[in-house]
C-alpha cells in the first residue's frame, strides 16, 4: 500500500506537474523531524523549531492559495467586463456562484473548460497541503508520545499539545476552510458544462475521423489471403479462451482475472484485441471470464476513460500524432475520440464497458484500478457511481494502491450521497 509520502511523489509527478501550486514539503519535513525521535530526548529547541516550520508551511501555502484564487476570479471578471456594456453592469456586485454561472455562460466551451482544470487543480492542492499538514503533526506528536511513555518525561516534563496548538492554525487557514467553496465551483462548471450528464453520449461519433492523417490501417501483409489468415488466428486465439475457461471449476473461474482484458501482452492486434478496450472485456466475459481489472484516468474535461500509461504514445496506431505524445489528463474527450489505437478502436469510457457488463450479465465485473496520485479519478468515479447506482453491481471492488485516493473516494461517495439525499 502506498503510504501518504508516496502519495505526495507520485502526485508531485502526475496532477501537479505542469502546475505552479506550492505543495507542503512533507516527506523533507518527515525525513528531518520524525527521524530525530528515535533515539534521545527531544531538545525543547526542536519542537519550537517544528512547529515554527508549520506554522511557515501554513503561511506559504495561505499565500500561494490567495495569489491561485485571485487568479481564478481575475480570469471570471475579465471576461464578465469584457462583455458588452450592459452585460458587464450586470456583473456589478454579482456574488460567487452567479459569477461564475454568468462565465459559463459568456465564455467558450474550451475557455470553461481550463478554468475547470485550474480550479481542479486548486483543489487538489488545497486538500494535499491540509492533509500533509494534518498528517506531519499527527506522526510527530505520535513520535514525541512514544519517547515520553519511554522516558518518563520530555526534557521540559510538559504533556505533548502539538495538535492542540497546530490544528486550530490549519482548520482555520484559507486552503483548508476554502475547499468547500472550490467544491461548489467545480459544482457549477461541471453541471454548465454538462460533464456530470452525458457521460460522452453527446459526442459526435463523426468526430473521431476529426485527424484526417490518422485514417490510415495497419499493413495486413502482401499476400491475398492475408485478411483470412489473421481471421482465422483471432478466431483460434478465441477458441483457445473458450476452451481454457470450460476446463476450469467454478471455484477457480471465481479467481481468475483478465488483467486488462483479454489482450496481447505484446501490444500487438493480430491476434487478440488490443489492452483496456471494449473488445478486451467484452471477448473476455462472453467467454466465461467474470472479473476483468482496468486502469482509468481523468481527461482534462473529467470523463474517465480507460489508460493505463500517462499517454498513448505505446499503443496509438499513429504514435507521432500529436495526442498520441500528450497527458491524458491534457486532453479532451474529443481529442482522445480522434486518437485511434493500433485496432482502429479508441479508448473506452469507463461507464461504457460497464454498460457492457452489465449487458452481457453472467456475474461479468470489473476490477478497478485507480493509479497512484489520481486523487481526482478517485472523486470522478464516486460521482458516476452516484449517477449511475445500476452500475455498482458491475465492480467487484476498487482499489488503488494509494490509500490517499481510496480515502478520497469513500470521502466523496458520502458528500455525494449526502447531498442527492441516498
Amino acid at each position: 500500500m502506498v503510504k501518504f509520502g508516496r502519495h505526495i511523489q507520485f502526485y508531485l509527478e502526475n496532477e501537479h506537474k505542469g502546475t505552479n501550486l506550492y505543495i507542503v514539503p512533507y516527506n523533507s519535513l518527515k525525513e528531518e523531524f520524525v527521524s530525530i525521535y528515535h533515539s534521545k530526548p527531544v531538545p525543547t529547541k526542536v519542537i519550537t523549531e517544528f512547529e515554527s516550520r508549520i506554522r511557515q508551511c501554513i503561511q506559504n501555502a495561505s499565500i500561494d492559495f490567495q495569489r491561485a484564487m485571485t487568479d481564478v476570479w481575475n480570469c471570471v471578471f475579465g471576461k464578465l467586463t469584457s462583455m458588452s456594456p450592459s452585460q458587464a453592469a450586470a456583473s456589478r456586485g454579482v456574488t460567487p456562484d452567479l459569477a461564475l454561472r454568468m462565465y459559463i455562460s459568456y465564455a467558450t466551451v474550451d475557455e470553461s473548460k481550463e478554468l475547470l482544470k485550474e480550479v481542479r487543480d486548486i483543489h487538489a492542492a488545497a486538500l494535499t497541503n491540509s492533509e500533509a499538514l494534518r498528517k506531519i503533526v499527527k506522526k510527530v506528536e505520535k513520535k514525541l508520545q512514544e519517547q515520553q511513555d519511554n522516558q518518563s518525561s520530555l526534557d521540559n516534563s510538559e504533556s505533548i499539545t502539538m495538535s492542540a496548538k497546530l490544528l486550530p492554525e490549519i482548520y482555520a487557514a484559507n486552503f483548508t476552510i476554502g475547499q468547500s467553496t472550490l467544491e461548489a465551483g467545480l459544482t457549477l462548471l461541471r453541471l454548465g458544462l454538462d460533464l456530470d450528464i452525458d457521460d460522452g453520449e453527446n459526442i459526435d461519433p463523426n468526430d473521431h475521423y476529426e485527424e484526417k492523417g490518422t485514417t490510415n490501417r495497419p499493413a495486413l501483409g502482401s499476400k491475398m489471403d492475408s485478411h483470412a489468415d489473421l481471421i482465422s488466428r483471432r478466431k483460434t486465439e478465441f477458441e483457445w479462451l473458450k476452451t481454457m475457461i470450460a476446463s476450469c471449476s467454478p471455484k477457480e473461474i471465481s479467481h481468475l482475472v483478465a488483467h486488462r482484458g483479454f489482450h496481447s501482452p505484446h501490444d500487438r492486434n493480430d491476434r487478440r484485441p488490443i489492452e483496456n478496450s471494449l473488445d478486451a472485456y467484452e471477448s473476455a466475459w462472453t467467454s466465461g471470464v467474470k472479473l476483468c481489472e482496468c486502469d482509468i484516468a481523468m481527461t482534462k474535461d473529467e470523463k474517465i476513460i480507460l489508460a493505463h500509461d500517462g499517454d498513448f504514445s505505446r499503443l496509438a496506431l499513429d504514435p507521432n500524432n500529436k495526442f498520441s505524445q500528450s497527458k491524458v489528463s491534457d486532453l479532451t474527450f474529443r481529442e482522445i475520440m480522434s486518437l485511434p489505437l493500433k485496432s482502429g478502436s479508441r479508448p473506452p469510457l469507463l461507464i461504457d464497458v460497464l454498460r457492457s457488463a452489465h449487458a452481457i450479465g453472467n456475474g461479468s465485473q470489473l476490477i478497478i484500478e485507480i493509479k497512484p496520485g489520481n486523487s481526482e479519478a478517485a472523486t470522478a468515479v464516486a460521482r458516476m457511481f452516484v449517477r449511475h447506482p445500476d452500475l455498482m453491481e458491475c465492480v467487484a471492488v476498487v482499489m488503488s494502491f494509494d490509500a490517499f485516493a481510496i480515502h478520497n473516494l469513500r470521502r466523496e461517495l458520502k458528500v455525494c450521497n449526502f447531498t442527492s439525499g441516498g
